[in-house]
């Protein structure tokens, strides 16, 4: 019974998307309205976040903000649901920490 236990635990693989955040410098935005996506670079990655409308956007006091007042080269936290394997991640919450 243990080998068949730690059979199995070998084959549970790291779940493809994760809960987290990710802190970057500000590539690119697609568009100015909603839905759209975003690009940010961490540690020499770049990032796909995927902005919903509704999304709420803050800025480094903890208001609320408008998408326009995002700026290229802010650094900027995206808090969502990460896929590791394309790098991509579908973002709840938006926090701007240059403005």
């Amino acid at each position: 019974v243990q080998a068949s236990w730690v059979k199995i635990m070998k084959n549970i693989s790291k779940p493809a998307e994760v809960r987290t955040t990710i802190q970057g410098t500000l590539i690119s935005v697609a568009s100015t309205t909603l839905p759209t996506a975003m690009v940010l670079r961490s540690n020499g990655n770049d990032f796909t976040v995927r902005l919903p409308v509704g999304i709420v956007i803050l800025n480094n006091v903890w208001v609320q903000i408008g998408l326009s007042a995002l700026r290229i080269n802010d650094t900027v936290r995206a808090y969502g649901l990460l896929n590791n394997a394309s790098s991509t991640m579908d973002a709840t919450v938006i926090r701007d920490t240059s403005l």
